[in-house]
């Protein structure tokens, strides 16, 4: 709906359109792969979350990560964060793009070729 507006009115007239055209698994295609992106975006952060407790604990001198303050704890989820976008940003860039190709000619394959 994003990448072809003229496509889509609303999100209803969209369902409605992947209804009659594709049925019901036509809902559900493609989110396997959304899925994979979760758990691989979500097991990034959550070791470059440990990685930057351990560094914040080295750099204020505290002994282990449960002893860290909020403001710590903040500082490492942020440098955290900061870590796991430059490992995400070029996979969700790509996506994006197949995604776009697929709906402008229809070919996943052919799609995936261009990229």
């Amino acid at each position: 709906m994003q990448t072809y507006p003229h496509l889509y009115k609303n999100s209803l007239f969209c369902l409605k359109q992947t209804l009659n055209k594709e049925g019901i698994p036509g809902i559900y295609r493609g989110s396997l792969p959304a899925c994979a992106a979760v758990v691989g975006e979500t097991s990034v952060v959550f070791m470059c979350y440990g990685l930057c407790q351990k560094a914040i604990c080295s750099l204020f001198r505290v002994d282990k990560p449960e002893n860290l303050t909020t403001f710590q704890n903040s500082c490492a989820g942020g440098t955290a964060a900061f870590f796991s976008s430059i490992v995400l940003c070029p996979t969700e860039l790509v996506k994006c793009r197949v995604q776009a190709m697929q709906e402008a000619y229809g070919n996943e394959l052919g799609s995936v070729k261009k990229v």
